[in-house]
């Protein structure tokens, strides 16, 4: 037998590897009252007038909830973030702004993201400032494509959209953060990414992102595929508020990954690493995504038997048409209900925009 052989030769079985997962958990109902019964839609008013004044503003607050849901899990999945010369606390300002899109894809470049299909969700603030320059920028195809869909055209390789379901967080700059203990250092990406910290001086809000340095080092992305330092600073973001306290349980994403296949940071986030706020203010921020890198499920909503109602799709989302019954009065009144999953397996795709 060889000397360079082992004596028996070893078998790796293909779930001996550890796999990355991300959970997708349906906890989310959603919910909204068409303020009529199903007896007044069918019978006592015409069709017309049941799709104009209860049908139609009840599905479009529907959509808007589902909406903003995804919304703020797509903000609570990536700390990736580009500002202008006055920074993340202040919006950029007309022509300022108009960088950042281009500055996404230099980031997305670096990191050797592979992105497909992208679109921007544009703040309202931002639009008033686009709005003068929108048809120049962003080339709409007719100003009653526009007005009618909310689409503002392509700009940069992105959809443009105007949006008013982003909202505002309150970030305190205040709030000192030491980390105090890593249980251990992930090595396949995952949906958060948690620390014990010492919080100090003011609560650490939920929305609020960081960086990070090692012995005055910066802790930067690396390129996905060459792993090579990118020199764009990794900067995570705060799931949960976190307030004021010693042996506090930070939760951060995206995860910070030091070594192996799944790499994308240049050096590890430790209990010697040091932290800096970096947003502060209630600035609302757009978002610039790779529209597969977040992603809904609904089942069916089960309708108990002897209860009128009825299901309808809408682009892959299951929602209910219900009536129900209010104990007080015995009113009859019709429910659109949804249940909904949320999650992000490709935080990387995700920049907000300030």
């Amino acid at each position: 037998m060889s000397p360079f052989l082992p004596a028996v030769n070893p078998t790796v079985g293909y779930k001996t590897v550890s796999e990355p997962v991300i959970p997708l958990a349906i906890n989310t109902r959603i919910e909204t009252n068409i303020q009529y019964s199903i007896e007044d839609l069918t019978l006592n008013l015409s069709a017309d007038q049941a799709y104009e004044r209860a049908i139609k503003p009840a599905m479009k607050r529907m959509i808007d909830k589902i909406n903003a849901n995804l919304i703020n899990k797509m903000e609570l999945s990536a700390g990736q973030y580009v500002a202008g010369a006055s920074g993340p606390a202040t919006a950029s300002t007309g022509a300022e702004w108009l960088k950042h899109p281009y500055s996404v894809n230099a980031l997305f470049d670096a990191r050797g993201v592979n992105v497909g299909d992208k679109s921007i969700l544009v703040a309202p603030d931002v639009q008033a400032l686009l709005g003068p320059q929108q048809a120049t920028v962003f080339h709409a195809a007719g100003a009653e494509k526009t007005y009618t869909s909310g689409k503002l055209g392509m700009y940069a390789g992105y959809d443009m959209y105007a949006s008013g379901l982003q909202s505002a967080r309150a970030i305190n700059s205040t709030a000192e953060v030491t980390i105090t203990a890593v249980a251990s250092q992930p090595t396949v990406w995952a949906s958060s990414f948690t620390v014990t910290a010492t919080i100090a001086n003011a609560d650490l809000k939920a929305g609020t992102r960081l960086t990070f340095a090692n012995n005055a080092v910066p802790v930067n992305y690396v390129n996905l595929s060459t792993k090579a330092n990118t020199g764009k600073a990794f900067s995570a973001i705060v799931l949960q508020d976190a307030p004021i306290g010693t042996g506090v349980p930070l939760v951060l994403s995206e995860c910070p990954i030091a070594s192996g296949d799944y790499q994308n940071v240049s050096d590890a986030i430790t209990d010697s690493t040091t932290v800096s706020v970096v947003n502060t203010g209630s600035t609302i921020p757009s978002f610039a995504f790779e529209n597969s890198a977040i992603c809904g499920a609904s089942p069916e909503v089960k309708i108990p038997y002897g209860v009128k109602g009825r299901n309808i799709n809408i682009d892959g989302i299951n929602i209910a048409m219900v009536e129900t019954v209010w104990p007080s009065t015995l009113q009859s009144i019709t429910k659109l209900v949804a249940f909904v999953g949320i999650a992000v397996p490709k935080p990387e795709s995700i920049v907000a925009i300030y």
